[in-house]
C-alpha cells in the first residue's frame, strides 16, 4: 500500500488508546467520588440503601414483545426521575443508582454534618412512594427494602452490609407489594416523628407516609402520594385512587395461583385502609376483601 507506515499506525493507535484510558480513569474517579477516602481509595460509608423489585416480571418477560419493551422503556423514562434525575446535579452529587432488568438500587452516603434529625431518610421514603404509586397505577406492583448502614456504590457496582440487608428485606421478608424499613430506619423516623416540633404528631410526614403492618413491620404508605399534586389539580387524588383500585381489581380477577392472589388481596386490603383512614372515601374501596390490621405510624 502506497505511503503505508506501520510504525505510524501503531503509534497513533497507542496514542488513541492512551487518551481513552485517561478518559476512562477520569470517569471512573468521578463515579467513585462519593465513596472514596481522603487518600483516594474506595471506602464503605454509612448510607441509605433503597432496593426495589417489580413483582411478576418473570412471567411477563417470557412472552415479551418489542412493543412491551418500548412500553417498559417509556414508563421508566417517565417515572425514574422520581428516584434519580440525571439532569439534576444534586442527585449526581449525592447518590448512585443502578438498574438491572426489573430491579434497582439507590445508595446515598449520609451527610453527618446536616441538621436533619432523620439524616435525610424522608427524601428516600417520599421518592420510593411516588415511584411505587405511579408504577402501581400502571399495573406494576413493587416491593423492596430501605436500610441504613455501611455501603459502597459507583455507577457500575454496589456492595456492602446495608445493600445486603435491603435485598434480604425484599427477598425474604416483604412478600407482599410493600417497601419495608429496617429497624434502624424506623428509629430515625420515630425520632423525627416524636421530636420534630409538630403540635399534632400526625402532621409529621412520617405519620402520613409510613404504616405498620399486622406483622409489626413498618412500610412505605405509597398510596397517599396521590395527593402530592392536589394544589395543581383537585381531581388528582380521586384519579389516582381509582387507577390503583382498577389495577388491583384486575389482578384479583386475573390470577388463580393462591400465592400470587395473596399478594393482591394484601394490596386490596391496603388500598381500602388508605381510602377509609386517610381520605374517608369508602365508595372507592374494593369489595369482598378481608381487612388487615394496619396501624398508622407512631
Amino acid at each position: 500500500m502506497k505511503d503505508f507506515d506501520p510504525d505510524k499506525v501503531i503509534a497513533e493507535s497507542r496514542a488513541k488508546r492512551s487518551r481513552r484510558l485517561i478518559e476512562h480513569e477520569a470517569a471512573r474517579a468521578v463515579s467513585r467520588a462519593l465513596y472514596t477516602d481522603k487518600g483516594g481509595q474506595p471506602t464503605l460509608r454509612p448510607s441509605f440503601v433503597v432496593y426495589l423489585d417489580e413483582l411478576g416480571t418473570s412471567a411477563r418477560l417470557e412472552r415479551m414483545t418489542d412493543e412491551d419493551l418500548r412500553a417498559d422503556l417509556r414508563a421508566y423514562d417517565d417515572l425514574r426521575w422520581f428516584l434519580h434525575d440525571d439532569t439534576n446535579g444534586w442527585d449526581a452529587d449525592t447518590q448512585r443508582v443502578l438498574y438491572f432488568s426489573d430491579n434497582l438500587v439507590i445508595v446515598s452516603p449520609i451527610d453527618a454534618t446536616g441538621t436533619n434529625r432523620d439524616l435525610g431518610l424522608f427524601f428516600h421514603i417520599w421518592a420510593a412512594a411516588a415511584y411505587q404509586l405511579n408504577m402501581g397505577i400502571r399495573g406494576r406492583m413493587l416491593r423492596g427494602g430501605i436500610t441504613v448502614g455501611d455501603a459502597y456504590a459507583d455507577n457500575t457496582f454496589v456492595t456492602g452490609p446495608a445493600h445486603l440487608q435491603a435485598v434480604l428485606l425484599e427477598e425474604k421478608t416483604a412478600s407482599n407489594p410493600r417497601i419495608l424499613l429496617d429497624e434502624a430506619c424506623v428509629e430515625l423516623a420515630r425520632e423525627e416523628f416524636n421530636n420534630g416540633g409538630y403540635a399534632d404528631k400526625s402532621d409529621s410526614p412520617y405519620g402520613f407516609f409510613l404504616l405498620r403492618d399486622a406483622d409489626g413491620r413498618t412500610f412505605v404508605n405509597y398510596l397517599v402520594a396521590v395527593s402530592e399534586d392536589e394544589g395543581w389539580d383537585p381531581n388528582v387524588t380521586t384519579v389516582g385512587l381509582v387507577g390503583h383500585k382498577k389495577q388491583v381489581e384486575a389482578a384479583l380477577a386475573t390470577y388463580t395461583n393462591d400465592r400470587v392472589l395473596a399478594k393482591y388481596r394484601w394490596a386490596a386490603a391496603y388500598h381500602n385502609f388508605v381510602c377509609e383512614t386517610f381520605y374517608a372515601r369508602p365508595e372507592l374501596t374494593i369489595t369482598e376483601v378481608a381487612p388487615i390490621a394496619f396501624e398508622r405510624f407512631s
